[in-house]
């Protein structure tokens, strides 16, 4: 990896750090703190809350541009411009994408679109949701072309599976953790008609 790229690595966590520092001095103040009208972070059901398509889309705007360097510094791999849906009837997310590569290998740029449907784990550490087995479903270059070659489809998983461990596609603030009674588990994730719902107590 790359001085730079590292570097960037590094103010993506710090700016995550920030915001949850923001969040959690929020929640502590005696008085509402009165925001503009925007749509809500999320919506409090009964048990727990629920997240829809335009949230994680807001949420994961700050990720993108998303890049690495691969096969030891010989190709870097840049997903951009994500757009999320949540199918229903489905049980996963589908997330649209760019993609730019560059070889150095030969000089080759590609550039094209991607659609990925995953699904949902929640990860305490980072109180967030990540992508969870992420299937590459279509890979279109932009010159129309669907006949992408295998070691582009292979770097295109491998950055995918980075973005999957390391980036969460919607963060919980301090606040939200406050009200999660216990611990939390992947079977406290669950989509169906059309958004994300998180359960508490599961």
């Amino acid at each position: 990896m790359t001085a730079d790229l590292y570097t960037l690595k590094r103010l993506r966590r710090s700016r995550r750090a920030l915001a949850w520092a923001l969040a959690a001095s929020v929640a502590s103040l005696p008085f509402p703190l009165a925001v503009s009208a925007q749509e809500p972070a999320f919506e409090q059901t009964a048990d727990g809350f629920a997240v829809g398509p335009q949230q994680l889309q807001t949420a994961m705007a700050s990720q993108f541009p998303h890049s690495e360097s691969l096969l030891g510094g010989l190709a870097n791999l840049t997903f951009s411009k994500p757009s999320v849906a949540i199918p229903n009837p489905g049980d996963r997310i589908q997330l649209d994408m760019d993609y730019q590569l560059a070889s150095k290998l030969d000089g080759r740029e590609e550039q094209g679109r991607l659609r990925v449907l995953s699904g949902l784990r929640y990860d305490p550490g980072s109180h967030g949701l990540h992508l969870l087995n992420p299937e590459v479903q279509s890979v279109r270059a932009h010159d129309g072309s669907s006949q992408v070659d295998d070691q582009t489809r292979t770097l295109i998983n491998a950055l995918l599976q980075d973005y999957a461990r390391q980036e969460p596609v919607y963060q919980l603030d301090a606040a939200t953790v406050a009200q999660i009674p216990g611990s939390l588990s992947a079977d406290a994730i669950r989509i169906e008609q059309g958004r994300v719902h998180l359960r508490w107590g599961q």
